[in-house]
């Protein structure tokens, strides 16, 4: 539950390079953003999928990075995309709205709070909800990093999880920065 508490406070810490490898997500060939993955954690990227193969007026949802922490696979979870029908930080209050109920039951935002992430800005809503029987905590936060695009980090776990990583959290989240071919 720190990590909340830390994230909606915009603490800045900074991840050695020792104990982060820069990453970068890419749409369509293009790097949209970077961040610093914590080391020794399990990344893996959903494929992206081609637009014309979805159905008319569907769109598809946008590849994802994933990241677990070593041997806490199954009770943290956390991604970074970059989703097109996402624009603006003025959005993000509604669309928060719509996914929280897709990722958990009686989810509950106790938190939401506008950042700055590296000089760009930023939302944070933290919270918590129920999932198959278990207490989950939420952070969810939104980088404005070019004009029309926004990057999402989330992050779900068990309240323990998020006591346990939320110095690699926090600096994961403010670590994100905009390619330079977007700026």
């Amino acid at each position: 539950m720190r990590v909340i508490l830390h994230m909606a406070a915009a603490l800045s810490l900074v991840v050695a390079p020792a104990l982060a490898e820069e990453t970068s997500y890419a749409r369509g060939g293009e790097t949209l953003f970077t961040f610093d993955a914590p080391a020794g954690w399990t990344l893996a990227k959903t494929p992206e999928i081609d637009p014309a193969a979805m159905p008319e007026g569907e769109n598809p949802i946008p590849p994802l990075i994933t990241l677990r922490p070593p041997g806490e696979q199954r009770i943290m979870w956390g991604a970074l995309w970059s989703p097109d029908y996402l624009t603006d930080l003025a959005e993000t209050d509604s669309w928060l709205d719509g996914l929280l109920p897709r990722l958990m039951d009686w989810p509950e935002v106790k938190i939401r709070e506008p950042r700055d992430v590296g000089g760009l800005p930023a939302e944070v809503a933290t919270g918590s909800g129920e999932r198959n029987g278990r207490m989950l905590d939420f952070a969810l936060g939104a980088v404005q990093i070019a004009e029309g695009r926004v990057a999402v980090a989330a992050f779900i776990g068990e309240p323990g999880a998020f006591d346990r990583h939320e110095h690699v959290l926090v600096a994961l989240f403010e670590s994100i920065r905009a390619a330079e071919t977007i700026r």
